[in-house]
């Protein structure tokens, strides 16, 4: 028997990107997979084989709003956003009888439905994990202190509001990690277990994968390198929010 899956993305190209041969790869085995998202990404969507649904709210809004705001700022828009359409899509949700919930971890309200529907949940993220071991290794937690006190305020608005709406609605208490892992049942980071930062010191339910897309590798795009090289190909993401800035790219492309 086929399995029902839901998937809560985030609709960036860096964050479907990632995930397009995951969802392929579950609807050749099976799966019926119905994917929540912005119209821009409809059209690909659809060619996999997938149910497309578009969330009831204005992403291309927040996705641009990402762009001009601290990472805080944008969590709790996000956050704001989400609790407003809750009950509609958990209970669109309930008549269609998911057997899993997938999500990108910028996507803060999946797991809350995967809860109350009494289903399993897998937490896709993009990039590195992040915790306390990670940001005091690589120097990246003092630029998080100085970042969080000069958002205090937002900050404290983000517990307020998640922890009086998690209360209300008998979910589990709010915590700081979920501004970073945001955790499902499982979680699978999109980095191999070689290149992650004190990959030891999370969770057993923290699973390093590596990349996704193996067509690259397949495909070799880069003609002047074989695999009998000593020469590796290096990806470096600069990301899809701030790919406006010409001047970093091309200094980034010459190094």
């Amino acid at each position: 028997m086929s399995k029902n899956i839901l998937f809560f993305t985030t609709p960036a190209y860096g964050h479907i990107i990632p995930v397009a041969p995951i969802i392929k790869t579950l609807i050749k085995n099976g799966c019926n997979v119905t994917c929540y998202c912005s119209s821009q990404f409809e059209k690909e969507i659809t060619s996999w084989g997938a149910k497309f649904l578009e969330y009831p709210y204005d992403t291309s809004e927040l996705v641009a709003h990402s762009a001009h705001v601290s990472h805080f700022e944008l969590v709790y828009r996000v956050i704001e956003t989400e609790h407003k359409y809750y009950y509609d899509i958990l209970d669109k949700s309930k008549n269609e009888k998911y057997d899993l919930i997938l999500y990108d971890h910028l996507f803060f309200m999946a797991k809350h439905i995967a809860f109350k529907l009494g289903l399993k949940s897998v937490c896709f993220r993009t990039t590195f994990a992040v915790n306390i071991f990670v940001m005091l290794s690589t120097g990246i937690f003092f630029n998080n202190v100085k970042m969080m006190m000069q958002h205090k305020k937002t900050i404290n608005k983000i517990k307020k509001i998640e922890n009086e709406f998690r209360k209300l609605n008998s979910l589990q208490k709010f915590e700081m990690s979920d501004l970073t892992l945001n955790k499902g049942t499982k979680t699978l980071v999109f980095v191999p277990k070689e290149m992650q930062i004190f990959a030891s010191t999370f969770p057993d339910d923290v699973i390093f994968v590596g990349t996704t897309i193996k067509e690259r590798i397949k495909e070799n795009v880069f003609d002047e390198y074989t695999q009998d090289d000593d020469n590796y190909d290096c990806y470096v993401s600069l990301g899809t929010i701030h790919n406006k800035n010409q001047t970093l790219i091309s200094e980034y492309s010459t190094c």
